[in-house]
């Protein structure tokens, strides 16, 4: 995952490349990742730690190095806020339904 904003990069050096690139806009898939059940705590640690911090270096610097694709990227990051919103509300939500129902809210998600 770390490397795939590179990979992008690399493809997008060349007019052709960049033209795939961006017709097939892989930045909100690659973001979704960060959202992933399986592939975020509590479940996995696979995107914790310096992961996202590495992640988000990467893509800052795709964006830079090619402008072309700023808008897509942007586009994909304010996409991805909204659904990571979402997923705080279910789970407040979750947490207080719990607590009504005489629970801690604690691991009822």
């Amino acid at each position: 995952v770390l490397v795939l904003p590179n990979v992008l990069g690399a493809l997008s050096l060349h007019a052709t490349g960049a033209g795939v690139v961006l017709a097939a806009d892989p930045f909100p898939a690659l973001l979704d990742l960060f959202l992933h059940p399986g592939l975020v705590m509590p479940r996995s640690r696979c995107l914790h730690g310096d992961c996202p911090s590495i992640f988000g270096t990467s893509f800052d610097e795709l964006m830079r190095h090619h402008p072309n694709l700023k808008a897509r990227c942007i586009g994909a990051l304010v996409a991805t806020c909204g659904k990571l919103a979402a997923v705080g509300r279910s789970l407040a939500a979750a947490e207080e339904e719990a607590l009504r129902d005489g629970g801690d809210g604690a691991g009822t998600v």
